[in-house]
């Protein structure tokens, strides 16, 4: 069994973004004990009940995006790219009705610099 707190711990370099009533907060850098570095989970703040959720587990591995990356909401899809980390045509997206997440391994192109505290 996992402890799981009622509200995101304490993080600086996160992402916010919202879609319909729901806040969704993701990565960052943790800066409690319990919670010491990279915050690698998603957390859903339900605006009209004022309760946050854990969102689903990531299915892959997003600690090399997690510390400030963008996010971007398109028709009720939110995408998340850039980080402190390598260079990367990394591009992943969260489906907010179905709770999926997936990985576009398709984006092609020229590797964008490295980014952070940007905007989508």
């Amino acid at each position: 069994m996992e402890w799981v707190p009622l509200s995101p711990p304490p993080t600086y370099g996160h992402s916010m973004i919202a879609v319909s009533n729901r806040l969704y907060l993701y990565g960052g850098y943790a800066l409690n004990g319990f919670y010491e570095g990279l915050a690698n989970r998603l957390y859903i703040l339900d605006t009209q009940t004022n309760r946050w959720t854990l969102g689903p587990k990531i299915p892959f591995n997003l600690v090399t995006i997690s510390p400030f990356l963008a996010m971007a909401n398109i028709d009720k899809t939110i995408y998340l790219s850039g980080s402190l980390g390598s260079p990367s045509l990394a591009l992943y997206s969260l489906d907010t009705e179905t709770l999926t997440w997936t990985m576009h391994s398709e984006v092609k192109g020229e590797v964008p610099p490295r980014l952070s505290n940007h905007g989508m």
